[in-house]
């Protein structure tokens, strides 16, 4: 049984995606991501290199990037659906945030709908 942990508003449109959930913090970071996991870039993260940053994790292969900026017509978001991968917007709170970093190296899942669900069962 899955639990739906947070909500957000689905930016790019892509399949339900499961993978182990990385959080970026610093550049170093981005050596840590492997293909099919799930990436968190915080507002802090996503400035000054977030397209370069986005268009290198989804060339790397990961399967959905969670951030806390953006919107619909944004580049990040272009490119996301031109890699079909999954993008989700959250609340950019501190409470958010904190459920992420609990979560982080957990396997996680978002859904069609802008779930985010913690236990390994199919939303399809």
């Amino acid at each position: 049984m899955s639990t739906k942990i947070i909500k957000g508003e689905i930016l790019s449109s892509g399949l339900s995606t499961y993978g182990l959930l990385r959080i970026i913090r610093s550049k170093k970071d981005f050596q840590l991501v492997n293909p099919k996991d799930i990436v968190y870039l915080s507002r802090n993260t996503i400035m000054g290199d977030g397209l370069l940053n986005i268009y290198n994790l989804a060339a790397k292969g990961v399967s959905g990037l969670i951030t806390d900026i953006g919107g619909k017509p944004d580049h990040g978001t272009v490119i996301a659906s031109e890699f079909g991968i999954i993008r989700l917007l959250t609340a950019p709170d501190r409470e958010t945030e904190k459920q992420l970093k609990h979560l982080e190296g957990h396997e996680i899942c978002i859904t069609n709908d802008g779930n985010i669900l913690t236990a390994k069962s199919s939303p399809i």
